[in-house]
């Protein structure tokens, strides 16, 4: 068998379902990152390696993107599998895109059919636990089908759900944060006074790098961009540009210094008033980011924030204003700010909707008032 890029090969891993009621050896997957397959998929099996991509199908829909960190042979029971901990000898070891299925918007097995006429979906690939893409598939034994299909939905399936890829392997952005994240907190417990200036040039420059920007590329990562102020001109600490145009205005303060509202305020406005859709404000132990046009208040206008020990767990959030990510950021924001705007109003509405709910239910006032706290605590 002829070695295959990662590029070249895709996978759709059939679990039948997400739910450990129903699949108990799913539990694999959430706490491990592993997955098995029987003898019977030797071959399929064969064609994947380190970097491969994988999409998960179960429940009637694509509900997990992974890529492969590793794979191998092996005899060792897996708790997980209590069923038969030996009967899937054939092991992948990944990096899970998305770790939770309760809020992912999955592409369907009837799109599957109808949108990327995918036959094996019809019947939720009953009896087919691998299918793989890849070139020449017609001419290729355990290939299915074009990797060119795998493409279009895997580029949906993040799309739609507003994630980002965490590259794998040595070079890969997890491990550069992991090592990054380990080095400047030691940094900033030894020089908890660092100046502005040393701020920028030792925590945030190297971060800015291993999100993809050239920071010795003046027509990329400009520092003391000229802005027009109240008072004349002014500055922003460091602007990140594409085609020469400035895309994100990162504000930096001391690792000592507070970020409070002024700060803030601070930033959105030089943005907002230069048209430039994204901002940051960081000390170096902490970053938040801002788009300056969604939203009336600071608040509002808030898109994530993440502490530098958060980093390595939310790297899907640090990937938005990465330099591949950027230009997607919109859609997260019209998104995020279209949910605080849904979670105002209905808090707004809450003794109405409680009232409402408990008359057309019969159940006590106090138990809707109950289950409404749940809800709004989990629409983030």
């Amino acid at each position: 068998m002829s070695q295959k890029t990662i590029s070249d090969i895709g996978a759709i891993v059939n679990l039948r379902s997400f739910r450990l009621d129903k699949n108990p050896n799913v539990a694999s997957l959430f706490n491990k990152g592993l997955w098995g397959f029987s003898k019977r998929y030797r071959r399929r099996w064969g064609f994947l390696g380190k970097g491969a991509r994988v999409l998960f199908y179960g429940d009637k829909g694509i509900r997990i993107a992974a890529r492969i960190e590793k794979k191998h042979e092996s005899s060792e029971l897996v708790e997980e599998w209590a069923s038969d901990p030996t009967g899937y000898p054939y092991h992948i070891i990944l990096n899970l895109i998305n770790k939770k299925v309760g809020k992912i918007n999955p592409i369907a097995r009837k799109e599957l059919v109808d949108v990327y006429n995918i036959p094996l979906a019809k019947q939720g690939f009953r009896g087919m636990g691998l299918t793989i893409f890849g070139v020449r598939p017609k001419k290729t034994p355990g290939i299915t089908y074009p990797i060119e299909k795998f493409n279009e939905i895997w580029t949906e399936f993040l799309n739609r759900n507003n994630l980002s890829e965490i590259p794998s392997g040595p070079s890969g952005i997890a491990d550069e944060i992991t090592a990054y994240v380990a080095e400047k907190s030691k940094m900033i417990s030894q020089f908890p006074n660092m100046s502005e200036a040393d701020t920028i040039s030792t925590i945030v420059e190297p971060l800015l790098g291993i999100l993809g920007w050239e920071i010795l590329d003046l027509d990329e990562v400009q520092r003391e961009y000229q802005i027009k102020g109240r008072k004349g001109t002014d500055s922003v600490d460091l602007a990140l540009k594409l085609n020469g145009q400035p895309k994100v205005f990162v504000e930096v303060k001391s690792v000592g210094t507070a970020l409070d509202e002024v700060a803030e305020r601070q930033v959105i406005n030089y943005a907002f008033n230069e048209g430039v859709d994204w901002c940051a404000l960081t000390n170096g132990r902490e970053i938040r980011v801002y788009g300056a046009f969604y939203g009336k208040t600071t608040q509002q206008r808030l898109l994530f924030r993440l502490a530098i020990e958060e980093y390595l767990n939310n790297l899907n959030e640090l990937m938005r204003i990465s330099k591949k990510k950027i230009q997607k950021l919109g859609d997260y924001a019209k998104t995020r700010y279209a949910t605080k705007m849904i979670k105002r109003w209905i808090q707004k509405s809450e003794d109405r909707l409680v009232k409402d709910i408990a008359s057309e239910t019969n159940l006590e006032k106090e138990k809707v008032q109950e289950a409404f706290k749940r809800f709004m605590a989990d629409l983030k």
